[in-house]
């Protein structure tokens, strides 16, 4: 069936005159449904096709539309996620930088005490 061109749709319309033929004859319901070429086949395909068509829903643009609403929300949800992410770093950014900025006061103000009790004691030895 894969080399041969329109095998498949022969096939399914062998299937559908077999099933038309069966739903007007009694074969349905006894299971005898006869897939062997027949004059059948040779019925206005137009029939067939639009039996074929009225059946199966074609709906490319809708599907279309689908895909395209999917991958915008999907790229909402990356855009979004990829904004936390950000913020979460420059969160820890700023919380680092707060973090060095009172240890440096702390160092500054330990030094500056230090300072004081040298100065408190080169007073007391001047005296």
């Amino acid at each position: 069936m894969n080399k041969e061109s329109g095998a498949a749709q022969r096939l399914v319309y062998q299937v559908f005159v077999a099933l038309h033929s069966a739903e007007n004859a009694t074969g349905l319901n006894s299971g005898q449904i006869d897939l062997r070429p027949t004059a059948r086949e040779h019925l206005d395909e137009g029939l067939f096709h639009l039996a074929v068509t009225s059946r199966t829903q074609r709906t490319p643009q809708l599907r279309m539309q689908e895909i395209e609403a999917t991958f915008k929300m999907r790229e909402a949800i990356t855009l979004e996620r990829a904004a936390q992410r950000e913020h979460d770093a420059q969160a820890r950014i700023d919380q680092q930088r707060r973090e060095q900025h009172h240890q440096m006061l702390e160092r500054s103000r330990e030094i500056k005490r230090q300072y004081e009790e040298k100065l408190k004691v080169c007073c007391l030895v001047s005296r």
